[in-house]
């Protein structure tokens, strides 16, 4: 049977509405299903491990995605510009790439503690309220949360050491963030635009603030 599906294979074939990845297939090519607007659900099978870059970037109208239990891989803008508001990432994932939900409509997610790469801009421009992150984390990359206007609160995790450039730019529905101790850089712009915290809590361990870091 067909274990791999290639890169383009299904490219703006706006007639599709749902797709289940047979038990064969272990990775889902780059721009697979780009830009399916009819896509409304995917379900993929237990031998699925990798969803390549922009495998359903631009489905607009794709709220349902049910991924299996040997899924590590959630490649660069995977899900960007799409309709998912919930996801159910198992706890298989070890990397979710860059821009991974860009513009989606995702409202909350857990990610699993098994994730130890959370891309740049993973969350940029999307609905997100809340999020709850791994506690392996070691940075927040730069704008992961950029532009995340609906985004109330986070919790930083204890591993965390640095916080990236821009990485919760113009989050104005922020009120609160405590940074733990451990980070020692919180680079330019981090929280630039964020109008609506009140309090921070500041580690001893902090070495250095970036240019308009707190600028709003």
């Amino acid at each position: 049977g067909v274990t791999i599906i290639g890169d383009y294979a299904f490219y703006d074939c706006d007639g599709l509405t749902s797709v289940t990845i047979g038990d064969d297939v272990t990775s889902i090519g780059g721009c697979a299903f780009y830009d399916c607007d009819g896509l409304t659900s995917i379900t993929l099978c237990d031998s699925v491990t990798t969803i390549g870059g922009s495998a359903f970037y631009g489905c607009s109208n794709l709220v349902d995605v049910t991924m299996a239990g040997n899924l590590k891989t959630i490649g660069n803008s995977a899900f960007s510009v799409t309709n998912i508001k919930e996801i159910e990432i198992p706890d298989s994932v070890t990397y979710i790439g860059d821009y991974a939900f860009k513009l989606s409509s995702i409202k909350n997610i857990v990610i699993p503690d098994s994730v130890t790469y959370l891309g740049q801009g993973a969350f940029s421009q999307s609905s997100l309220e809340t999020v709850v992150l791994p506690r392996n984390l070691t940075s927040i990359e730069p704008s992961l949360f950029h532009e995340c206007r609906s985004l109330k609160n986070v919790k930083i995790p204890e591993t965390v050491t640095k916080i990236g450039r821009s990485a919760f730019f113009d989050c104005n529905s922020l009120t609160s963030v405590v940074i733990p101790e451990g980070v020692t850089i919180i680079e330019d712009y981090a929280f630039s635009g964020s109008e609506k915290i009140e309090s921070f809590v500041f580690p001893s361990t902090l070495q250095t603030v970036g240019v308009s870091a707190f600028d709003s």
